[in-house]
């Protein structure tokens, strides 16, 4: 009887220890944030336990302190991009990329987002709404003004058609809003 009760102690152990969830961050991809104390490295958190995540760690170089920003686990980083005005005191990040709902397709024909974030990754803004389609993008470097041209999704059925309105918005990285519609 003693026997087989340490028997099957030993089972329940060795069962519960054979199914222990395991979880762990992968960074890939590092950039230097020119003219700034900071880096930035893409990360992926895959645990058994919750679904895939993906984010960023921004790291001051000099303290060592890092800032994690979170994206959902459907988003795919397409460019991080430092924008460094000195004559405007301007340091932002900004941040594009897509989120592909339908995994299913094997298209980039999915949505398109941007972030404007802080050097140091503690304030983000996303951009745009959620009928606003993003097609271009570039940033004026005199005035610091992001210029984006898109399309409005007038009858919300998540395609481009002739009903849809081509527009142009001016974000001011500044005060990270938009300022005006063309």
């Amino acid at each position: 009887m003693k026997r087989l009760l340490s028997l099957f102690s030993l089972f329940i152990v060795l069962n519960i220890n054979a199914q222990s969830k395991w979880s762990y961050t992968t960074f890939t991809k590092i950039t230097e944030l020119e003219g700034t104390d900071y880096m930035v490295c893409t990360a992926s958190n895959d645990s058994k336990k919750s679904p895939k995540g993906k984010g960023l760690l921004f790291i001051h170089t000099l303290t060592g302190d890092a800032t994690p920003m979170d994206f959902s686990k459907d988003f795919y980083f397409d460019e991080i991009k430092v924008i460094h005005l000195e004559n405007l005191g301007l340091h932002k990040v900004l941040i594009s990329g897509r989120i592909m709902e339908d995994k299913s397709k094997l298209s980039w024909d999915f949505k398109k987002s941007l972030f404007i974030c802080s050097i140091d990754g503690k304030e983000r803004v996303e951009i745009p709404d959620e009928n606003f389609f993003i097609q271009s993008w570039e940033v004026n470097k005199k005035t610091g003004i992001l210029v984006i041209a898109g399309h409005v999704d007038t009858n919300k059925n998540g395609k481009y058609d002739k009903t849809d309105e081509n527009e142009i918005r001016l974000y001011s990285l500044k005060d990270m809003k938009m300022i005006r519609t063309l």
